[in-house]
């Protein structure tokens, strides 16, 4: 518990002011890093990641599934999954994520719930990325094709091969209100 605490305190340091006096989190939100956790059977040693699929109906798959936003109407949809994960990244949560062609190449958007999003290389990742402000919003961007928002608990990721203009399409069709009580603790 003191390691969450403790990533949780560093990745504050990058992304949000540091207040005086300790980060506390209730047991709420302890209980379901380690939920996270024990539904994607945490990566062995070695292995870059491990997921298992939520199916329609699940709570969490719920939960997720109201924080997507409508595409605009001339893309397709190439692919769509849920799931609780563990990887060397972030460490373990539940994502979703789509897949759509645009006509002029592939935007991916990707909701995540990572309670243990404060995972050293991921923090070490943002510490290290271009940051910009997109419409009022201040956008990571990660890679050459991808950018990141975070908006309470839950990091949005864009990517793909289509343009940047595309990708950024989606900041706009995000409902952030929506976003955020998604990420409250359960």
């Amino acid at each position: 518990m003191n390691a969450f605490r403790s990533c949780v305190a560093a990745f504050l340091t990058v992304t949000a002011p540091v207040t005086a006096g300790a980060i506390d989190f209730s047991e709420v939100e302890i209980a379901e890093s380690k939920r996270f956790c024990a539904a994607a059977d945490p990566a062995p040693t070695g292995v870059m990641s491990n997921a298992r699929p939520l199916k329609p109906g699940h709570a969490d798959y719920e939960r997720l599934r109201k924080t997507l936003p409508e595409p605009p109407t001339n893309w397709a949809l190439k692919s769509e999954s849920f799931e609780a994960f563990s990887n060397d990244m972030v460490g373990c949560g539940i994502s979703a994520r789509r897949a759509y062609d645009t006509g002029d190449g592939e935007v991916i958007f990707v909701v995540q719930l990572t309670p243990a999003l404060l995972h050293p290389p991921f923090s070490d990742a943002l510490r290290s990325a271009v940051h910009k402000d997109v419409g009022g919003r201040h956008v990571f961007k990660l890679t050459e094709d991808s950018f990141s928002l975070r908006i309470g608990r839950m990091i949005i990721i864009f990517g793909g091969s289509g343009s940047e203009a595309d990708k950024l399409k989606m900041l706009d069709r995000i409902d952030a209100k929506a976003i955020e009580d998604a990420g409250r603790p359960r």
